[in-house]
């Protein structure tokens, strides 16, 4: 099977000749915003920090950090991480719209929604753009008619069902991909969008039951997910396809255009 997959350096020069001094022009603000994330500055105090629950470990980390950072001499600074909604929280991290004011919002982690499956005796399975819009839409409704996206495997004939909950981000962004594609669903979906769905109901998926998930989702709970079919390489007569993996997540987040400004939190 063939995969598919998707620095700024600063010199800053000074010179001086004789008794001439020049003035040193005003710094690039990229030059000033790389200075900056080289530093930090410690307030003294908590903040709360609203995660979800498959990102904790790493806002944990977070916190675990400022305490070999931010010790004597320095201000204590604390993070308070919580997964309960209804906390009061200085800071939150989510795809969805923030539940407090936001005061500044910048990008953290970069997800992607990904189709996974219950076929227990099939471990690999390629779904092209055009068969992931049908299925959506109830016009795909059996394994076996994804044999062209398939050569090397044998599918069963076997109902396709569509669970009726998917994460909504995962989904708008499986649509963006399908809008890119030009296949973008004409009729009315089997899914519905949902915010912040409960995770374990994936773990418990029907035989023949397809979902959309995001895919840390997939990740942390090891569901299979299904691969994109793009073409057949022509040499090889193998089939090319876009494996969702973290190289893959990794390599169109290059693509996003971040802040120059670092975030700033303050807790009184």
């Amino acid at each position: 099977m063939k995969i598919s997959r998707f620095i700024a350096s600063a010199l800053i020069a000074s010179s001086a000749t004789l008794a001439l001094t020049a003035c040193d022009p005003p710094m690039p603000p990229e030059v000033q915003a790389a200075l900056d994330e080289m530093t930090y500055t410690c307030v003294s105090g908590d903040v709360a920090v609203l995660s979800p629950e498959y990102m904790n470990d790493i806002v944990v980390g977070w916190a675990d950090s400022l305490s070999y950072s931010c010790v004597d001499p320095e201000p204590t600074m604390t993070f308070t991480v919580t997964t309960d909604s209804a906390t009061p929280v200085d800071a939150e991290i989510s795809a969805y719209p923030a539940l407090c004011e936001p005061k500044q919002t910048v990008p953290v982690a970069v997800d992607a929604g990904v189709f996974v499956f219950n076929l227990p005796d099939v471990g690999n399975v390629n779904i092209s753009p055009e068969h992931m819009s049908g299925i959506l839409t109830g016009d795909i409704t059996d394994w076996s008619e994804l044999a062209n996206d398939n050569p090397q495997t044998t599918l069963p004939s076997l109902p396709i069902s569509v669970f009726a909950e998917a994460d909504e981000v995962a989904l708008q962004s499986v649509l963006d991909f399908l809008k890119l594609s030009n296949v973008e669903p004409t009729k009315d979906l089997l899914v519905q969008g949902v915010v912040s769905p409960s995770a374990d109901q994936y773990t418990m998926l029907e035989l023949g039951q397809i979902a959309v998930v995001p895919y840390s989702y997939a990740s942390y709970f090891g569901l299979s997910s299904a691969a994109v079919f793009l073409s057949i390489d022509e040499e090889t007569g193998e089939p090319v396809v876009a494996v969702p993996d973290l190289e893959g997540i990794q390599s169109a987040a290059a693509s996003l255009q971040l802040p120059k400004q670092p975030l700033h939190f303050q807790s009184n």
